[in-house]
């Protein structure tokens, strides 16, 4: 060191970075404690014992800083695996639903299929389907920019509305769509052909026939269609209701369009274009079937937006005179449906519990805990809250939830696999 009075300087200074130093180190371990208290207690706790004075009061300051930042540690290492998950469950479910808002904010389209069944299937357990919609459906709206796109976006939310349409309209396809299905089956192979392109039909085949065929099918599917009103069930009808009374009161003319959005995009056409994989025929062999119902999803498509065919295939141009004729019946069954349900919204969703199914993983799904929701739609979402905490964070604000899911890390992230932290291992 220097000689002299600027040997005392340097050492003043030397101990002034050694004290701030260890002031911020201090405060890191603070603050890493705090963090992971349960985690952290484990390694730290012994420190009090320690022979040095000095440790020990360090250790005293650190823990009664943490304590004054209020957080509950009377529950530490007692709190059983379903409390966590309670915890979790309580926390997506809460009456803002910030942490749901997040999700749908950041959920790519990869994760909306396993998200979107699994957010339906907890949300339903814990009586909160009509606030979810009523959430989700405000954000949708607000997030489109025209009318024209309205609920057209392939995100978390149109897929919660499509999941939970399917989820309970599965009888009411099979008996609205399934006589016209099975009458259209019933015809002998090859006696009806549908192809209107001119590029892929055969010079020989007669397309004034195939025109009248085509009508003849939607014909018969949306007569099924605009006679089913009093049978579509009434959490549907709900539904779209709520869409009506959300989408005008800033598209006020758009009503209607965003009701056959939700009825007809998400849930009906769906349907008419592959039945067999909605169970409500069995498997459909012939290509000509399955172009006959692929044109008639097309109009019926159309009739809901209220659109004609133009420009971009001209070969359907013909039919708009079937839509222009049928169009007032589908704005009066869009009409009907949207009107506000006779039930009132909580006992319109108290549903009767649905049977459980088998998962392909072999998970049960229907195995479900004293939460009320599936170790396997639990998993689904805390798997995607963990992966992605760190964009999800700002929703939970600073709350302790934060710092319970950062100490329950899913450590296998295989589809279908149970994570193996606190909060799912009552579920194996």
């Amino acid at each position: 060191p220097p000689a002299g009075g600027s040997g005392g300087r340097f050492n003043r200074e030397l101990l002034h970075n050694a004290e701030q130093l260890l002031g911020l180190s201090i405060k890191a371990l603070t603050n890493m404690l705090a963090a992971n208290l349960e985690i952290g207690l484990q390694y730290s706790l012994t420190v009090i014992y320690h022979e040095d004075a000095k440790l020990r009061a360090m250790f005293t300051d650190m823990f009664t800083t943490v304590l004054n930042q209020g957080i509950d540690i009377d529950s530490l290492g007692t709190d059983s695996p379903d409390h966590w998950k309670s915890r979790l469950l309580e926390t997506l479910g809460d009456p803002g639903l910030k942490l749901l808002l997040g999700i749908n904010d950041i959920c790519q389209v990869q994760d909306i299929d396993e998200l979107g069944a699994a957010l339906i299937n907890i949300f339903e357990a814990r009586h909160q389907t009509r606030i979810m919609f009523e959430r989700i459906i405000a954000i949708e709206l607000e997030r489109t920019d025209s009318a024209a796109e309205l609920f057209r976006r392939n995100c978390l939310a149109t897929r919660l509305l499509s999941n939970y349409a399917k989820l309970h309209g599965d009888a009411y396809l099979k008996s609205t769509l399934g006589p016209a299905i099975r009458k259209l089956l019933a015809q002998p192979p090859g006696t009806l052909t549908f192809e209107l392109n001119p590029n892929k039909m055969a010079e020989s085949v007669d397309r004034e026939r195939n025109l009248e065929n085509v009508e003849r099918l939607c014909s018969l599917v949306i007569d099924a269609i605009v006679g089913s009103v009093h049978s579509l069930p009434p959490t549907l009808r709900w539904i779209c209701n709520l869409i009506y009374r959300i989408v005008v009161t800033r598209f006020p003319d758009a009503g209607y369009t965003a009701v056959g959005g939700f009825i007809f995009l998400r849930f009906l056409c769906p349907a008419i274009v592959a039945p067999d994989a909605h169970g409500i025929c069995t498997q459909i062999a012939t290509a000509e079937v399955r172009r006959g119902l692929l044109l008639c999803t097309k109009i019926t498509h159309n009739m809901a937006n209220d659109i004609l065919f133009g420009n971009k295939e001209t070969y359907m141009v013909p039919l708009n005179r079937f839509i222009a004729e049928n169009r007032s019946r589908t704005m009066a069954f869009l009409s009907e449906i949207a009107e506000p349900v006779a039930d009132d919204a909580d006992s319109v969703f108290d549903a009767p519990a649905r049977s459980a199914e088998p998962d392909v993983d072999g998970c049960d799904a229907g195995s479900v805990d004293g939460t009320g929701v599936s170790a396997k739609d639990f998993v689904a979402v805390q798997r995607f809250i963990f992966d992605h905490l760190d964009r999800l964070e700002p929703y939970l604000s600073r709350e302790s939830m934060v710092r319970a899911l950062a100490q329950t890390k899913p450590a296998d992230r295989s589809r279908g696999a149970l994570a193996r932290s606190p909060t799912s291992a009552s579920a194996l």
